[in-house]
């Protein structure tokens, strides 16, 4: 993993200007120096789909033994044929076309031409269903096979243009240059077949059920998949915008429940091909340019959230004159959308927490960055209409030098807003520095504190704090920011208690101004981490899952080093009670404030976290305790949409009062909090580990604490 896992105890908001461009993108000069004609269906300048013809053909499905990143499940490989062409959407589905035909949108990371995720398999089953329909097409997900097939283009490497992952940017975006969100389809080149983000972005969900030994006696000829599969699970392919390069291989396979919210996967549909004729590309229209903007009052809303509550209004200048081109969001974690019309209207659907005894504050933004403009509006559930006027807003200047104090072209700047007790990102201010090294991030609302966490490519990172009470001419210069060259690397071998080699092991590097960097060791046990700062670093190794006994460890070296050996033990020792494990971001109410709990200090008396407000002190530190390692990271989506994100190392409280361990979290389970008790939509997996500094507090008389803005109640082992 080459970004940091932030603070997943505050879910970060994600705002989008929301600009709804087509969604049709044009085949490549080489498909069509091919011979690759096209056809359309139902023309229209709106919302279109484009579909490619792919040729029926024979392949090689799985991965062979010494494949790197390879795992049991891949093989053993074995030859197929897929004897009827079919046509495959050449991109994932974009949020704009499902919400033009579900009229929703439950996408996290969200953007018009997004990928759509947080849609389980049998919502993209449903979504095909209706498009089919609607066009009167056979619309299916693909089998496994189609995919695969589909995915590797005519190749039998790694990936679909080879076997270097050093390449793998070009094709996608993952975890080395994602910033771990999702991003616009069709931004990176195609696969040989014209598919776009077939090795990132998002994962893609197919037909079949899920068996790890299915290959073993699968058929050779159309194989449509298992008739039962492993606890009724559905397959889900590719890579996505959170993986190592060895998670984004063309034979990576997983599985998951049908109703599982994944909040990395997606999907693409496809179509039978034979009776179009040879027409190789087709676009189906799914609404005109009138119908996608739907301006009039009287149409129906398509943004309109299942039992969200709507306000409409306009904003306005300095002048009082309304205002076009700025950006609408909600500032906490829950579920919104938004859709700007002209004159400076504006809509939002947003559903707010349901929970009892509890003080929720909530706020829209609305920015306007050319003109500096900004206003924070504080909203509640009667609020219906509201009528903005925009006012100066903040500018943080700054320069990105390297440790010789040369300019940093093209750093990455990520502006996080700290409030009274949240912490929301705005990746609509994400800006990267000129050609001078310098960046300004503009529109921000006065009087806050801000974060800003600022990486480059081939350096470390870097991250300040920005205080904004007294900010001369509303402008605050931060002065040069140092990053460390990345040019070193680690090497060296992962064992067991036995000294034995131990394969697939996670192997991550962390340490003052490290990236964190990851990998997974080799068969025989080695690794090679690449993109290390000159300084001591703590080199870390997980295993587990899949029936192998959970074993970690660490050591500490110089960046630079070779032949490490990283000794690994049965992990999960039982620990007292009353030791919470947390991220240094993650923010603890201390004598009214929020303070990071990496600079809580032992006395000190703990409100409650996720609180709108401090209520009664929670209890006094009496130990605290830092830890430094490499952990397996877990996202729980909650009934009301939120997402919080865990170690494996800690326990939940199920309503009956019982604690169970994150690994054997499950969809349908209550948690207990301290307002009651909700649902768990979904629990995924994250194929990359948290690398880093985690916290334990020991908090006098209790056995507790709360996490994120639901208060569920967590403690660790």
């Amino acid at each position: 993993m080459t970004k940091k896992h932030r603070s997943v105890w505050k879910g970060a908001i994600m705002f989008n200007s929301r600009i709804l461009r087509s969604a049709l993108i044009l085949v490549t000069a080489a498909m069509l120096t091919a011979g690759y004609g096209r056809a359309t269906e139902n023309e229209g300048d709106g919302v279109t789909m484009e579909f490619v013809r792919i040729p029926a053909g024979e392949f090689m499905m799985g991965s062979p033994v010494g494949e790197s990143g390879r795992r049991d499940n891949e093989g053993p490989q074995h030859r197929v044929k897929l004897t009827e062409p079919f046509y495959m959407l050449t991109t994932e589905v974009t949020q704009q076309q499902y919400i033009q035909i579900m009229g929703v949108n439950p996408s996290y990371f969200k953007g018009a031409d997004n990928p759509v995720e947080m849609v389980s398999w049998n919502d993209a089953v449903e979504f095909c269903r209706k498009l089919s329909e609607k066009t009167g097409r056979e619309i299916t997900l693909p089998m496994e096979a189609q995919w695969e097939y589909a995915c590797r283009a005519g190749t039998d490497t790694r990936f679909s243009f080879g076997e270097n992952d050093q390449f793998l940017e070009s094709y996608c975006w993952y975890g080395v240059n994602s910033d771990r969100k999702s991003h616009p389809v069709a931004t990176k080149k195609p696969n040989a077949w014209g598919l776009y983000d077939m090795h990132g972005n998002v994962q893609e969900w197919c037909s079949d059920r899920f068996d790890s030994h299915y290959y073993s006696n699968s058929p050779s000829v159309d194989p449509k998949g298992p008739s039962n599969g492993e606890l009724e699970l559905r397959v889900f392919r590719g890579g996505s915008h959170p993986y190592v390069p060895d998670f984004c291989r063309s034979a990576t396979r997983k599985g998951s429940t049908p109703d599982d919210l994944g909040g990395v996967i997606g999907f693409r549909p496809v179509f039978p091909g034979k009776a179009d004729n040879g027409k190789k590309v087709i676009d189906i229209a799914l609404a005109t340019e009138a119908d996608k903007v739907a301006i009039p009052q009287e149409q129906t809303r398509k943004i309109q959230l299942a039992d969200g509550l709507i306000i409409t209004g306009v904003v306005r200048d300095e002048a009082g004159m309304p205002i076009d081109g700025v950006e609408i969001g909600m500032l906490r974690d829950v579920n919104w959308d938004s859709r700007l019309y002209g004159k400076g209207m504006f809509e939002v659907s947003w559903k707010p927490h349901r929970s009892r005894g509890r003080q929720i504050r909530y706020y829209l933004l609305a920015r306007h960055t050319q003109r500096n403009l900004i206003a924070l509006v504080e909203i509640d559930e009667k609020t219906k209409t509201l009528d903005i006027k925009l006012e100066q807003g903040l500018i943080i200047i700054g320069k990105v030098v390297n440790t010789d104090g040369k300019r940093i072209k093209g750093a990455d700047i990520t502006t996080i807003l700290q409030g009274s007790n949240w912490r929301s990102s705005l990746p609509s201010l994400d800006t990267r520095t000129d050609v001078e090294g310098r960046f300004d991030v503009r529109a921000l609302p006065m009087g806050h504190k801000y974060s800003m966490i600022v990486r480059g490519r081939g350096y470390g990172r870097e991250q300040i704090e920005v205080h904004t009470d007294k900010a001369p001419d509303n402008r605050v210069d931060v002065g040069p920011i140092v990053l460390a060259t990345a040019d070193l690397t680690v090497t060296g071998i992962v064992v067991d208690p036995n000294d034995e080699p131990v394969g697939l092991a996670l192997v991550g590097c962390s340490g003052k101004g490290q990236e964190g960097a990851s990998t997974l060791t080799g068969p025989d046990g080695k690794f090679k981490l690449d993109g290390i700062c000159k300084g001591k670093v703590r080199i870390s190794a997980s295993v587990g899952g899949s029936g192998r006994t959970n074993m970690s460890g660490s050591v500490e070296t110089e960046a630079g080093a070779t032949d490490v050996k990283v000794v690994m033990t049965k992990s999960r020792v039982s620990l007292p009670k009353g030791r919470t494990c947390f991220p240094a971001e993650t923010g603890v109410w201390i004598n009214g404030e929020v303070v990071p709990i990496s600079k809580v200090d032992r006395g000190q008396t703990v409100g409650p976290l996720a609180r709108a407000e401090p209520t009664a002190p929670f209890g006094q530190v009496e130990t605290i305790e830092e830890h430094e390692g490499i952990f397996e990271c877990r996202d729980i989506v909650l009934e009301n949409g939120n997402r919080i994100s865990v170690v494996d190392a800690h326990c939940f409280m199920l309503d009956s009062g019982q604690w169970i361990a994150a690994p054997d979290l499950r969809n349908g389970q209550r948690l207990r909090t301290l307002d009651g008790t909700i649902g768990i939509k979904s629990v995924t997996t994250r194929a990359n580990p948290f690398v880093g500094k985690v916290y334990n507090l020991r908090v006098k008389n209790s056995d507790r604490y709360m996490i994120g803005i639901d208060a569920v109640i967590v403690r660790d082992y």
